[in-house]
């Protein structure tokens, strides 16, 4: 099986990324950081009333996130 995913590389975190992805889409403790690395990196400031679980897909296209393939454990 494989799992398609975003992947923006950080290299103080390199697996936060799905992680932040949940906290944005679910508006939990730490989203506004995760918002504000996003536009730091040049994403669209989410509009007024916009769906969270909507907004970070939108952000990484506009950032150029590349989509990366996971292959599962054997």
């Amino acid at each position: 099986m494989r799992f398609r995913r975003h992947h923006v590389w950080e290299s103080a975190n390199p697996h936060s990324s799905d992680r932040a992805a949940q906290k944005t889409r679910r508006q939990e403790q730490g989203h506004q950081y995760v918002e504000a690395r996003l536009i730091a990196l040049g994403a669209p400031v989410p509009r007024a009333g916009c769906n969270p679980a909507v907004w970070p897909q939108e952000a990484l296209a506009a950032i150029g996130a590349r989509v990366h393939e996971l292959g599962a454990d054997k």
